[in-house]
């Protein structure tokens, strides 16, 4: 599980949201359009964002919100190692399941 903290993922995801996640490593990986929870370069810690694309240096990883957080667009692509989390569904406050999907950009924090 993991908690959302942040405005980047607005509106897929509010802050608060508590989210169902599979470690990467119980699954196939992450594609375009999944929402995944990443250790963030920079020493900005965990947050969950979208796959935008996958490149031959790692995953670009945006938020739906282009004007709340910092994204790929700022730090480039993240390592494959270090996605941590696919995100499956969101179970409260609106349960939903996520899956492929689109938006804009931002960072999406959990704890």
């Amino acid at each position: 599980m993991a908690r959302v903290r942040g405005r980047s993922m607005l509106p897929t995801l509010r802050e608060g949201d508590l989210l169902l996640v599979h470690l990467v490593h119980q699954g196939r990986s992450p594609g375009p359009g999944q929402v995944v929870v990443a250790l963030l370069p920079g020493g900005r810690g965990l947050g969950v964002k979208r796959v935008r694309r996958i490149e031959a240096q790692g995953y670009w990883l945006e938020g739906d919100n282009p004007h709340e957080g910092t994204d790929s667009r700022v730090f480039g692509p993240v390592p494959a190692q270090h996605i941590r989390a696919r995100v499956v569904a969101r179970v409260w406050p609106r349960p939903a399941p996520l899956g492929q999907g689109h938006s804009s950009a931002g960072t999406a924090r959990y704890r």
